[in-house]
């Protein structure tokens, strides 16, 4: 009887840790996912900041940078272009 019990015991033990586990690795893959279209999209940003023509579009990459957290003015990106100030995203 008491094996019996104890069988029954792992058996519902294993169930809740498989479905914890199956949760932590359905999360793990939804974040690296995420990370890979961030990636994506950094890597688009780079290429358009690296191929900008002008102030202007230079200054759309590097405020894309920012998820719009930060506003960067004409002067803030001058300076930035010359060595004068850093600009921390």
């Amino acid at each position: 009887m008491q094996l019996k019990l104890q069988q029954e015991q792992g058996q519902i033990t294993r169930k809740a840790y498989n479905q914890e586990l199956k949760q932590i690795q359905e999360a793990f893959a939804s974040d690296m996912s995420e990370i890979d279209r961030q990636g994506i999209l950094l890597s688009e940003t780079i290429g358009r900041i690296k191929t900008a023509m002008d102030d202007d579009m230079l200054r759309e990459g590097l405020l894309s940078l920012s998820d719009g957290r930060i506003n960067l003015s004409k002067e803030d990106l001058d300076d930035f272009l010359q060595g004068k100030k850093q600009i921390v995203l």
